[in-house]
């Protein structure tokens, strides 16, 4: 029990030295342990784990007895999964015997992760309820290959748990929809919305004004347009106005000559830009094109007087009617991370940020183009897990995309909107019955052909076969132990209960320990050097608390 250990621990020292009248060996010092940044960071952690019960609880006594945080034993509390998520803003690991069920909507977005990155090279540890795991995860692609006569291709592999409680394994199910075929894609009318208040005028951490980075990116997005697909430019500050009526893209140099006109000033009515770019993308709606709204902005400054629901109602309605929405964040200043997520959720688009011109180009000219077509509408996926062979399980992040079990065969019920060459990848802790071996269960997979809307709706179902865990985590592909640590990196960040005994060193450590042809991948190097630097603004920080709150640090 951490409250009588730190307790028991404070009392003990005092009355040894109120008993000799001196004080007890001095403690080596926490900066003396940088050779050892794993034991450094572990025994800060312990130290406010076990102070928030007993505030006289002194850095230097605990270091002198200093203690471990025990691993969280994987429960539920006794509370059903939507009790807990709202407790405690993450999922449970839930009695495969209670529940055998894992239902979420294939949706998922990447802008959690290109924004925390933004923040941490900048010198800043994001805040922690914009970290969502998911998001994480799915930014990095893995290279598979669906058959072009399936809608979905389904991939599964799994190992022992390199984090977290012993005896726990780590199952990837990988669901990626096919390539578009030659000559598929329907003609797209986009309008792109797009803030030109004054803070735009701000530069980034690339040194760019963010308007510039706007225009680099909706003119990657030209450039990659069929001639027949057409653009529609709204910009809003005070004020909306139409910046250039439709114009098809076969006369990109008029778009191009409209965006080079962008300039920024004024304040920051999206209300406004909303409603003007829904009327001009309503005026051309086609069902045979894909009618498409992408919105750029640096954050929701004012929403109206009513809040964001109003708007965010409106925008489901022309979702419902066939006109999605893209939100693209720029700029990390009065930015409203939440309403930009929600925006794209109610809109059946996704949501993505951008700092650099190296994402602008990601995001512009290789995502989103193959993307603008939508595949699979209400796409679901759920998990049965057989109790027999499991004994529970945890899905590490989604807890935006989740849907009751009973629904994952109700039609009428709002799910993902799944477009080409997408990925969706959901990871699970499972931890197996003693001795238990055989199939660990199944995979459902429902959704509703877009291009076919009248037709029924799609059920298919994969198995999950036993073999295709790796017996060590030495034997698992290096992309699933890469995904392990970037899972572990934003559990941290968001404060998970699950990895209060984890420690950015040690996802370093698992990093270091992956073959060198995998070390010499670029995101390789990105991810081991965010986590150091959350690691030192993590100490930093600490330390700093610890200093102000007058804790001695020898």
């Amino acid at each position: 029990d951490r409250t009588e250990y730190s307790a028991q621990a404070h009392k003990k020292d005092r009355q040894s030295e109120e008993k000799d009248g001196s004080r007890a060996a001095e403690t080596p010092a926490i900066h003396t342990l940088s050779s050892d940044p794993d034991r450094a960071e572990r025994l800060v952690r312990a130290f406010r784990f076990y102070r928030s019960d007993n505030r006289r609880l002194d850095l230097g006594e605990f270091l002198r007895r200093p203690a471990s945080i025990p691993a969280p034993f994987p429960t539920d509390e006794g509370l059903d999964e939507d009790a807990f998520i709202e407790t405690y803003g993450i999922r449970p690991f839930v009695d495969a015997s209670r529940d055998r069920l894992s239902t979420f909507g294939l949706d998922v977005d990447t802008a959690s992760y290109t924004r925390a990155r933004a923040l941490l090279q900048a010198g800043h540890l994001p805040p922690p309820e914009t970290v969502r795991t998911e998001e994480f995860v799915n930014y990095f692609k893995q290279d598979y290959t669906v058959p072009p006569d399936e809608t979905f291709g389904v991939f599964v592999e799994g190992m022992p748990a390199p984090f977290g409680a012993s005896g726990m394994e780590l199952l990837k199910i990988g669901i990626k929809s096919r390539d578009p075929r030659p000559d598929e894609r329907k003609p797209a009318a986009l309008t792109f919305v797009v803030d030109t208040s004054g803070s735009m005028a701000r530069a980034d951490s690339s040194g760019r004004e963010r308007i510039e980075l706007i225009r680099t990116a909706l003119k990657g997005l030209v450039r990659m347009l069929q001639p027949e697909d057409s653009v529609c430019l709204v910009t809003f500050n005070d004020q909306a106005r139409l910046a250039l009526p439709r114009t098809q893209a076969r006369f990109a140099h008029r778009i191009l000559d409209a965006l080079d006109r962008l300039q920024p000033g004024g304040a920051t009515n999206v209300e406004a830009g909303l409603e003007l770019g829904y009327r001009m993308a309503d005026e051309a709606y086609s069902p045979e094109a894909i009618n498409r709204i992408v919105f750029c902005s640096d954050g929701v400054a004012n929403v109206g007087a009513q809040g964001s629901e109003p708007l965010l109602k409106r925008v489901q309605t022309f979702a419902s009617r066939g006109i999605d929405l893209n939100a693209i964040g720029f700029g990390m200043g009065n930015y409203n991370d939440k309403v930009m997520q929600e925006l794209a959720e109610r809109g059946n688009g996704q949501y993505h940020f951008v700092n650099t011109p190296e994402e602008a180009q990601k995001v512009f000219r290789e995502q989103l183009p193959p993307s603008l077509d939508t595949l699979a509408r209400d796409a679901k996926a759920q998990v049965e897990f057989d109790p027999a062979v499991v004994k529970r399980y945890r899905l590490l992040g989604y807890e935006k995309r989740k849907i009751a079990d009973a629904d994952f065969r109700n039609d009428r019920i709002d799910a993902g909107e799944v477009h080409h060459a997408t990925l969706v990848t959901a990871l699970y802790e499972i931890e197996r019955q003693p001795g238990a071996h055989g199939s660990l269960g199944r995979i459902f997979l429902r959704w509703k052909d877009a291009a076919l809307p009248h037709r029924p709706v799609v059920e298919r179902n994969y198995p999950l076969s036993e073999g295709l865990i790796a017996g060590t985590r030495e034997a698992a592909t290096p992309s699933l132990r890469f995904l392990a640590c970037v899972a572990e990196f934003a559990e941290l960040l968001r404060g998970s209960r699950w990895a209060q005994d984890g420690s950015y060193a040690a996802i370093l450590k698992e990093l270091a320990e992956l073959p060198p042809d995998f070390r010499a991948k670029p995101e390789w190097d990105e991810v081991r050097k965010l986590v150091w630097q959350a690691h030192v603004l993590s100490m930093r920080e600490w330390l700093g608390a610890l200093k102000e709150s007058g804790a001695r640090s020898e």
